[in-house]
This record gives structure tokens, C-alpha cells and sequence, in this order.
């Protein structure tokens, strides 16, 4: 199972400058890129064909590989589209319970972020995820006993935000112990 996007007013982050959203597979477009998500045909997961778009540009989004300017992500490398915004592609890289959250910098076409999380949440302003930080021990998960009779382990995890404005990675205090599997 992979960590689902859960985020609020999914209509109106569909809006410029806000984060479009949508199925995993197809094109995707905000006013500089379009992206098309493609299925990989022999490997879980997506590549992302991305085409620069010329201001004005109101064509369809109809990119390919082959007509990109360039394609994030690799064959191998299981990537979920979460989100679209004005500068930054947001996914999840995952084939089992855990996975990570992976955002690119289509400016700068160069990853920003590739944190080992779950949960994220996409807002207007940043992307919000549990990022697991430590294991978990008797001390710093009272949950602990209760996760491993069940047959699981367990990783203390910190809400962290990446604020698409500043690019900066930022924990809000918030911690808590998540059972893994």
C-alpha cells in the first residue's frame, strides 16, 4: 500500500499558483510546465516526461519522452505523482507500506527533497509529511509493546513541512510513533 495524498480543497489547489492534482497517469499542466505522468511498462511506478512551456503557450498537454525537455525519474524507480505546482513536482516513491516523499525542482531540474515519509499533505503553500527520524524504543514509544505483540516494529516520526516559497525543510514540533511493517 502506498501513503495517500490527503489534502483539503483538492478543487481549489487545482488553481495557479496552487498545486494541481489529479490520477497518477496523464498530463498534468501549471502555467511554466506541462508534465505527463507515464506508467513504466516493465517496472512499478511512473516517469514524468516534462515539457517547458513559452508564455502564452495555451496548447494541450500532450508530451511525450520523446518531445520532452526532460524526464524525472528512471525505469526501476517506483514514483507516484501527488501533486503539481508552479515550480515543484511532488511524489511518493514506494512498493510497500513505507515509502518516501520525493519533490523535484523543475526550475532547477535537480531534486529538493527525498525524505524517507509518509502521510504528505499539499497545500498552496508546502508539502507536509511524517518523515521517520529514529527507532523507537520503550522510552520514546509507549505504543511500542502494543505494535510489536501485533507483529510490528515501530520509528518515531517528526512533522516536517517544505515550504515551496524558500525551498527550506522545516520541522514543526510535532513527533509521534508509527508502527511499521
Amino acid at each position: 500500500m502506498r501513503p495517500i495524498l490527503a489534502a483539503a480543497g483538492v478543487a481549489a489547489l487545482a488553481l495557479s499558483p496552487h498545486p494541481a492534482q489529479a490520477q497518477e497517469f496523464g498530463c498534468h499542466s501549471v502555467p511554466r510546465f506541462h508534465v505527463n505522468a507515464i506508467e513504466q511498462k516493465h517496472d512499478a511506478g511512473t516517469l514524468f516526461a516534462v515539457k517547458v512551456r513559452k508564455p502564452g503557450d495555451k496548447s494541450a498537454c500532450k508530451v511525450t519522452q520523446t518531445s520532452a525537455d526532460f524526464v524525472v525519474g528512471a525505469n526501476g524507480d517506483p514514483l507516484w505523482f501527488e501533486a503539481l505546482t508552479p515550480r515543484y513536482l511532488i511524489m511518493t516513491r514506494s512498493t510497500g507500506p513505507q515509502g518516501d516523499v520525493v519533490i523535484f525542482d523543475l526550475d532547477r531540474r535537480s531534486y529538493a527533497l527525498d525524505a524517507p515519509a509518509d502521510e504528505v499533505a499539499v497545500s498552496a503553500t508546502g508539502a507536509t509529511f511524517w518523515e521517520r527520524k529514529e527507532t523507537a524504543t520503550r522510552k520514546n514509544c509507549p505504543q511500542l509493546a502494543k505494535y510489536k505483540a501485533d507483529g510490528l516494529g515501530a520509528v518515531v516520526t517528526a512533522e516536517t513541512k517544505f515550504d515551496f516559497a524558500s525551498g527550506v525543510v522545516t520541522a514543526t514540533g510535532q513527533r509521534r510513533c508509527d508502527p511499521t511493517q
